[in-house]
């Protein structure tokens, strides 16, 4: 990766880290665009600001075919290739190949890997049509167009996240009896937060007055939740402030919050403790929540704003319809969520 491209890259990620975006997530950003300008500078001769959608139509195709991409080698390289065959040759190896270098290989994506994939290219384009409005009119135009970036998903393409259901939440209160485990479950299951927001809770985040929480929520932005069960969860909230080391709820020997993957694999080992049902997950937590809040409500947006999602179509995604429908047969109606 050329210089001026990685500064863009490591620009794009520092982004993210300050908006409160997960340690998983800003990796798994690094290695989509370090993929796409891999390729982008071993095909294309332009600057990367006069990328186009052409440019992002054949990189699509590149991460469906799987193909593996080879560069013409240059004079050294060649002198490198050709020193390397010799030696094979004394070696008693067949001489085989031809003088190709800068070889990029690459798997075949799946469908929503891909739509993953390209998500990150266009929000990287984005950024960089923010910050460069007032420098000279570079990155005018976004290469990844809706009709690239939006590919339909079949129901068998999707992995759905299993939601935690009744019996498996009883499981899981019987097997954590220490505050802090107690605590973890109840603040996932209630509030819905997310690994990355959990990490960072504060002491002093919580309002007993207000009845609520206030936090940093994915993307930056400070959000009050006036929490479900709020009396359960401050009681362990103000028994574990008693000896606590720092002001984070969880924190490591440092006095720093813990990572997002200490908290997944803590949340882990508690579902495998409790011997819950296969499959499940911290987001299946969320999915919980979701779908309970709903169930109580019949609010579709409260639940939107309780989660923190920006549309409330990402909100239905969470709601576990099928159990809902069961539960709206049994009492005789066809009512759905909305």
């Amino acid at each position: 990766m050329i210089r001026e491209n990685e500064h863009l890259v490591d620009t794009y990620l520092h982004s993210l880290k300050t908006t409160n975006h997960s340690p998983r997530t800003i990796e798994n950003y690094h290695c989509d665009l370090k993929k796409f300008i891999n390729w982008y500078e071993k095909t294309q001769t332009l600057n990367l600001a006069r990328a186009n959608t052409k440019t992002i139509e054949n990189y699509q195709h590149y991460l469906m075919t799987g193909d593996i991409l080879y560069k013409k080698a240059g004079f050294f390289e060649k002198i490198a290739l050709i020193f390397i065959q010799i030696l094979k040759f004394r070696m008693g190896r067949k001489k085989y190949g031809v003088l190709k270098a800068g070889i990029l290989p690459n798997n075949a994506l799946a469908i929503g890997s891909r739509k993953r994939h390209l998500s990150a290219i266009k929000n990287f384009f984005t950024f960089l049509q923010e910050i460069h409005a007032d420098k000279g009119g570079k990155f005018k135009v976004n290469p990844v167009k809706s009709k690239i970036h939006v590919i339909k998903l079949k129901d068998a393409d999707i992995e759905h996240t299993k939601m935690l259901g009744a019996e498996d939440w009883m499981k899981l209160k019987e097997a954590c009896w220490r505050t802090q485990e107690r605590l973890t479950v109840n603040l996932l299951y209630f509030g819905g937060l997310r690994l990355s927001e959990i990490t960072h809770l504060k002491f002093s985040d919580f309002n007993e007055h207000k009845r609520s929480v206030t936090f940093i929520r994915k993307g930056g932005s400070r959000h009050e939740l006036f929490l479900q069960n709020f009396e359960l969860i401050y009681k362990d909230v103000q028994f574990m402030q008693r000896k606590a080391p720092s002001e984070y709820l969880f924190a490591n020997k440092n006095g720093l919050p813990v990572t997002s993957r200490t908290m997944s694999n803590r949340i882990m080992s508690l579902l495998k403790k409790a011997n819950t049902s296969d499959g499940l997950s911290p987001h299946s937590f969320r999915k919980a929540c979701a779908t309970n809040l709903y169930r109580k409500t019949k609010d579709l947006l409260l639940v939107r704003d309780y989660l923190n999602h920006s549309d409330a179509k990402v909100t239905q995604t969470y709601i576990d319809k099928a159990l809902f429908q069961r539960e709206m047969f049994l009492l005789g109606t066809s009512e759905k969520p909305s």
